[in-house]
């Protein structure tokens, strides 16, 4: 290697190094670029090519605070990609929990006792049929439904005939329907 090239990589390595670390510092907001560019118009134009920029002027502190300044010191905007996988994390937990109660659901209030709903067919077989209707005219049509459902269809009948025609069409329309599945309680 030649004598001067030895030189010339002895001085402008250590000079690339320096600017380098100031650089790097003016980047970061360390170095003051405003008093620079204020004494050299030259060095602000180069500082703006490689992409330094001097400081916003500082404006003086506002008493009377007006509703851009409130936003401007606002919380910053949330990252709209940990927005969307806060999103994506409940739907996906509320999922598994759809899952889990489809799995072992809980038992209904409402729903009646199957041994229960058999013994008050029966007695209700046994009753008149105008009485099973005055009582029927006061219970929900899905509980109706369930004890028809287990009743003698001499029975039902009767009762069909003694309701009002279009409350004895909506029953019997689901009555034809199929019986929805009973839902059990599994205990692991």
């Amino acid at each position: 290697m030649s004598k001067g090239l030895k030189i010339a990589l002895a001085v402008l390595l250590p000079l690339l190094v320096i600017l380098g670390g100031v650089y790097g510092l003016a980047r970061i907001g360390l170095v003051p670029l405003d008093n620079i560019t204020k004494s050299s118009p030259a060095l602000a134009r180069v500082f703006k090519a490689i992409g330094l920029k001097s400081a916003p002027p500082k404006t003086p502190a506002n008493p009377i605070k007006t509703e851009t300044a409130v936003a401007a010191n606002a919380a910053p905007a949330p990252d709209p990609l940990a927005v969307q996988q806060a999103a994506f994390d409940k739907e996906r937990t509320d999922l598994q929990t759809q899952i889990q109660n489809l799995k072992h659901p809980a038992p209904q209030a409402n729903a009646p006792d199957p041994k229960n709903l058999a013994r008050m067919a029966d007695v209700y077989n046994q009753m008149p049929a105008e009485a099973v209707t005055k009582i029927f005219d006061k219970m929900p049509d899905e509980q109706v439904i369930a004890l028809l459902r287990r009743m003698d269809e001499r029975q039902v009948a009767q009762v069909l005939a003694a309701i009002p025609p279009d409350h004895a069409a909506q029953i019997t329309q689901a009555l034809a329907r199929p019986a929805p599945l009973a839902r059990t309680v599994v205990t692991p």
